[in-house]
């Protein structure tokens, strides 16, 4: 079996949630592969609770965490100076400052959107050559970074389709990352930059036209070698001339995406694909964590089948 480890995402801000996300994956998981926690957060909670943070992951790991990973925060805030090119000072800082908790954690990957790193407004109508150009400025600071938290890997994430709007002012316009045109040259992106690929379902799911099982696996199968870590949930609706119908975190096999979800599990269940995947769903109630245990559930079931 090429999946390494299956997460739950958690803030790591209490330590009965991760408890009772611990008793989950032990329960549907068990020893049948190593599980873990993908730490997510906000800006706010990567700044002033990094202490909190840390200790929380000694937690997890002495509850029986085999495997940590994280995903950046998304946020205009603090990513960019008014020129697009450049992150300015505070910004770098804030990159070597998740790069500092991700080594102090001891994480296995550090996921990103490439989109942080952008204007939209800056960049909608640049040209292919000034695209180009500032795709080498992110690349570079995601490669330095990867260099300064060594044992890290850093990821890039795909995200939803076709380019409109601003992503980070209104949800309601999110975007697929301006630089790439499609999935493959964002595989591209990170062959250049030595970066690993977060494969998000749900992102795939938003673009209208392309959810079939066939075109799906034809398009992860094209960019397979770089995935690292999958983001695994199902979507309802999709984009549909700039108004957004589209849903995400569902139950895999409740939403649109169905029995495609069904096929990349089988794939990854007979590939060469090494990589984690995280059961990213929308839970209801935090403390009884239905939708995780459903997910969870749909997974092994179809890992096994």
């Amino acid at each position: 079996m090429a999946i390494a480890a299956i997460l739950l995402p958690d803030r790591l801000k209490s330590g009965e949630a991760l408890s009772l996300r611990r008793d989950l994956l032990q329960q549907i998981v068990g020893s049948k592969l190593p599980w873990g926690i993908e730490i997510t957060g906000s800006i706010k909670d990567f700044y002033s609770c990094a202490d909190e943070l840390i200790e929380n992951a000694k937690l997890a790991r002495e509850l029986g965490a085999q495997v940590i990973t994280m995903h950046a925060p998304v946020s205009e805030e603090h990513y960019f100076d008014n020129a697009a090119t450049n992150l300015c000072k505070p910004d770098r800082e804030f990159l070597l400052h998740l790069g500092w908790i991700a080594g102090e954690i001891g994480v296995s990957s550090l996921t990103f959107h490439a989109e942080c790193f952008m204007r939209h407004e800056d960049i909608q109508h640049l040209n292919r050559a000034d695209k180009d150009r500032l795709m080498v400025k992110v690349g570079e600071n995601l490669y330095d970074l990867a260099r300064l938290a060594p044992g890290v890997r850093i990821n890039v994430e795909n995200m939803p389709e076709p380019l409109m709007g601003n992503a980070i002012l209104s949800s309601a316009e999110m975007v697929y990352d301006p630089l790439f045109s499609n999935v493959n040259e964002l595989a591209h992106f990170c062959e250049v930059y030595k970066l690993g690929l977060t494969f998000n379902s749900c992102h795939w799911g938003a673009r209208s036209g392309v959810t079939t099982g066939a075109n799906l696996m034809k398009s992860f199968r094209s960019i397979s070698r770089f995935v690292t870590h999958i983001s695994l949930a199902d979507t309802v609706g999709e984009w549909l001339d700039r108004r957004m119908t589209f849903q995400k975190g569902i139950v895999p096999g409740q939403g649109k995406l169905g029995d495609n979800l069904v096929r990349l599990v089988h794939y990854l269940r007979r590939s060469a694909v090494n990589c984690t995947v995280t059961v990213e769903v929308e839970d209801r109630d935090s403390e009884k964590l239905e939708e995780s245990r459903l997910g969870l559930n749909w997974l092994m079931w179809h890992l096994n089948a």
